[in-house]
């Protein structure tokens, strides 16, 4: 069908029965193998140093990889192009024929690789068929830079590891890229072809490239060492490019650790500003918060960076002038990339921490806010990325075999944690809690016998002194967070 293109835009007009099939392919979610609970799967990301071959060089190498990467490329619009026009005309995409022109297409490279984008690409359709067919997606276009993707069988035997360097090899390209006739191929290429590769004194490409690999941290070392041993199971490559660099992320699969917690103790968190995190257990007053100063902090920096290059744009030297305006922006865009590591690191140290502290008071159970129903123009959504956070907590748990639980965040920070008693009045300010039936928060506490009483002075129970309660709004809400069924109490309680 011409003028059908990968990145068109706009509404897709359909007819009813289209979205219909569309929207029962969506439902039914076919293609999908069951997910088994017990099996966890994580990526290790290593940079490629070198290529392994002592007479192929960096650029032989780099050359290949982008090459097989552009091919790749084409591959993937091609599939996820037919995907479309299969849909519009109804019909059913056959994998053989699927294949076979694929392959026509890119006959350079490797069987296994179309075969990995096929796969992906069609697992990628099925979950955005109905958007794309009703026009609230457009056709998905990849880039230049689409990831090799490898399977474990293809590269998992030539893994080598001696504790200080990794060693494997890619395979990209097919036979044909070889040129099996290259009197033939001569005979195509004009002379001036020739002289130029003469000059170049380019070697040809190779079927696979055997790369080093850099392991800088101890827990990847660790991962390789199970890797070798069988404990973990190899899975997918995808070998991405990235600001001018290759790595290699290596896909692994192990048995979730056997729960050996209390499920009964629970640990809540609660997610805000001032406390990214604040944490509190159903069966103790311990609690703890991550302060928001260091993310603050880095915000502001980052706000007034990117404030600062933007003004400097506008009377910016002559490198950065006539260039466009891609090169006007370049400044702002190394600040956006700096801000997403930053991002990404901080969270991880943060689940990191929050589930080690799950784990030190042997809680079998996590609970969060589920924050897929709260409005997108919350304020505090939009300080930090706390999908992001609670996406590492939960993986991070489930693989020490805590359970993580998301909860409706509704009325939790208005709850009495002690007494039940909700209302709006029970919060005065952003970080007081005190209840307006049971008084919690709001009066005296003995911290020698814990007796509390509304009157101030002596202890009525013990004759020490007693000190004015003071709650903190987030405590009172992790510690309803770490209640359990709190949903379901919650519901009960407002009738």
């Amino acid at each position: 069908m011409p003028g059908l293109l990968a990145g068109q835009k706009g509404r897709i007009k359909v007819e009813n029965n289209q979205v219909k099939k569309a929207e029962e392919t969506k439902k039914s979610k076919r293609g999908r193998k069951p997910r088994d609970p017990n099996i966890l799967t994580q990526a290790l990301s290593l940079q490629i140093l070198k290529p392994a071959d002592p007479g192929i060089t960096w650029q032989e190498l780099r050359k290949a990889l982008t090459k097989a990467s552009k091919m790749s490329a084409v591959v993937a619009n091609n599939c996820m192009t037919q995907y479309y026009l299969h849909a519009i005309s109804e019909e059913k995409v056959d994998t053989n024929t699927l294949y076979s022109t694929l392959r026509n297409i890119c006959p350079e490279l490797s069987s296994s690789i179309v075969n990995q984008i096929m796969q992906q690409v069609g697992q990628y359709w099925r979950t955005y068929q109905y958007e794309t067919m009703t026009g609230e997606r457009s056709l998905a276009s990849f880039k230049r830079t689409f990831p090799l993707l490898i399977n474990n069988q293809n590269y998992q035997n030539t893994v080598t590891w001696d504790g200080s360097e990794c060693t494997l090899s890619i395979p990209m390209f097919s036979r044909k890229i070889l040129n099996a006739n290259p009197e033939e191929t001569a005979k195509k290429k004009t002379k001036r072809e020739k002289d130029l590769e003469e000059e170049k004194n380019e070697k040809p490409l190779q079927l696979s490239y055997k790369i080093v690999a850099v392991v800088k941290h101890q827990a990847h070392k660790e991962i390789l060492n199970r890797l070798m041993s069988g404990e973990y199971k190899f899975g997918q490559m995808k070998v991405i490019e990235k600001r001018n660099k290759f790595y290699c992320t290596i896909n692994y699969r192990f048995l979730k650790a056997a729960p050996v917690l209390d499920p009964n103790r629970i640990m809540g968190i609660d997610l805000g500003v001032a406390n990214i995190a604040y944490y509190a257990f159903n069966f103790s007053p311990k609690r703890g918060a991550i302060k928001g100063g260091e993310v603050a902090a880095f915000s502001a920096k980052i706000h007034n960076l990117r404030r600062s290059y933007q003004e400097q744009g506008k009377y910016c030297g002559e490198g950065r002038i006539g260039h466009g305006r891609k090169r006007r922006l370049r400044p702002i865009e190394s600040i956006n990339e700096k801000e997403k590591n930053f991002r990404n690191l901080t969270n991880h140290r943060y689940s990191k921490y929050l589930v080690e502290m799950a784990l030190k008071n042997n809680c079998g159970k996590i609970q969060m806010e589920e924050l897929s129903g709260i409005k997108k123009d919350k304020t505090y959504l939009q300080y930090w990325d706390y999908y992001s956070l609670q996406e590492k907590i939960r993986y991070k748990a489930e693989a020490v075999g805590i359970e993580v639980n998301l909860v409706d965040p509704r009325y939790t920070s208005q709850r009495c944690s002690r007494c039940g008693y909700i209302d709006a009045n029970n919060r005065p300010d952003q970080a007081t809690f005190k209840c307006g039936k049971c008084r919690y928060g709001d009066n005296y506490y003995c911290y020698t016998c814990g007796h509390e009483q509304d009157e101030n002075g002596s202890c009525s129970n013990c004759g020490s002194e007693v000190v004015k309660s003071v709650i903190h709004a987030d405590y009172n809400a992790a510690k309803n967070l770490s209640t359990p069924n709190i949903d379901t109490i919650i519901e009960k309680e407002m009738g």
